[in-house]
């Protein structure tokens, strides 16, 4: 089975329709984390007929699958995902219909420093969310992190080359398509630059446990582009042609989106695909 391990802000939400495209929709989404005791508690019988597990997880999970797992996921500079996570929280608020806030980010961090290494704990794992999530930073928790990718995360993508991560997982899990529409990206925020430099600074002390994490897994992920041959950079070109023409249609289907017409072209295009 596939795990896609989505951490918030780091590009996830474009991400799961590919998989589900993929999987022909033989997969299992965890929209938010306390939904995984739902799957944690389905029959073996039933988790055997998913093909891919996606959403809000966590390193560990797979001890809950009968059948051999590989995950993957996508990460983001530490700073930039946490000024994002910052910003969303009102987007989402807006969404409920709750009352926004005008909280600084200092106060963010102080009643959510786990915000600032989400991705740091989510990868070190344990047996349940709560072991992942908001406990206290274990001391090895970056061993255990780098342990884990080299073990079980075949590709372990990033937001600043997303297209070569996903042109990756294609290429290692065979998928048919690997084009996409951006999804849920933030627009008209502040930047991490347009904070002042005191706040920059608690900023930068925040995500500093996290930041060793994501210089191995940027390392990690140029040695594999390194040693891709002449066909993997042609077809990156196709790829991102492809994700032109694709954006540009899917703009243009807007009034059709989610009818019956939609899904039928949908079924078209997977028999065409050989999908």
């Amino acid at each position: 089975m596939l795990i896609f391990l989505h951490i918030p802000k780091t590009g996830g939400s474009t991400l799961i329709p590919l998989i589900d495209w993929n999987y022909n929709n033989q997969t299992y989404s965890i929209p938010v984390h306390r939904k995984i005791q739902t799957f944690i508690d389905l029959p073996n019988a039933e988790k055997q007929t998913i093909q891919a597990l996606q959403g809000q997880l966590f390193y560990g999970i797979h001890q809950y699958i009968p059948q051999d797992s590989q995950y993957i996921t996508i990460l983001r500079h530490p700073i930039k995902r946490v000024v994002s996570q910052y910003f969303y929280e009102n987007v989402r608020k807006q969404k409920l219909g709750e009352p926004l806030s005008d909280s600084p980010i200092e106060h963010f961090l102080e009643r959510e420093p786990f915000q600032a290494y989400t991705q740091l704990n989510l990868i070190a794992g344990g047996d349940t969310i709560e072991d992942a999530l908001k406990r206290p930073l274990p001391v090895d928790a970056l061993d255990r992190a780098k342990t884990n990718i080299e073990s079980h995360f075949p590709v372990v993508g990033l937001i600043d080359a997303y297209d070569e991560s996903i042109l990756l997982m294609k290429r290692h899990f065979g998928w048919q398509r690997a084009f996409y529409q951006q999804k849920n990206v933030n627009q008209g925020r502040k930047r991490f630059e347009d904070f002042s430099k005191a706040t920059q600074k608690i900023i930068e002390q925040a995500c500093q446990p996290e930041l060793e994490l994501y210089e191995y897994a940027q390392k990690r992920l140029t040695s594999q582009l390194e040693a891709q041959d002449a066909q993997f950079w042609q077809d990156l070109k196709t790829m991102q042609q492809a994700n032109q023409r694709f954006t540009a249609l899917y703009k243009l289907a807007a009034p059709i989106r989610h009818t019956k017409l939609w899904f039928a072209a949908k079924r078209i295009l997977r028999t065409l695909q050989g999908n």
